[in-house]
């Protein structure tokens, strides 16, 4: 299986919801990390998994959404807990939508501040 992985780094807010955290039911900036790799057993003709470049702008436009903005506000995040968990199933749904060729399986991993990370899973086809 052969496994490409690319990062991108963006400054976001959030504040979390539903419980008592202390400092973090306060709207605060984090430096999040969005690391997106994919799997897939073919290259294409080209010795390629998939386009990096194109796989970069796909990354960039998905985070570019969330850049110095609020977690909280964004359609995205309605009803749901601005969390690292759900952020990296957000960023991993809307780049598996754009995928196509010999990729099998898509994680998005969110790291926040480098203190803390989650990961997100999905098989394609």
């Amino acid at each position: 299986m052969y496994t490409l992985r690319i990062e991108k780094e963006f400054h976001s807010y959030h504040y979390l919801t539903g419980g008592d955290w202390g400092p973090e039911n306060s709207r605060h900036k984090h430096l999040y990390k969005a690391c997106l790799k994919l799997e897939g057993e073919r290259l294409d003709r080209h010795g390629f998994l998939v386009d990096i470049v194109k796989l970069e702008g796909a990354l960039s436009e998905s985070v570019k959404e969330f850049e110095n903005k609020t977690l909280n506000s964004l359609r995205q995040f309605e009803g749901l807990n601005p969390s690292i968990e759900n952020f990296a199933r957000i960023i991993a749904l809307s780049i598996a939508s754009s995928l196509d060729g010999n990729i099998e399986t898509v994680t998005v991993s969110v790291s926040e501040d480098n203190t803390a990370s989650a990961s997100y899973r999905m098989e394609l086809g």
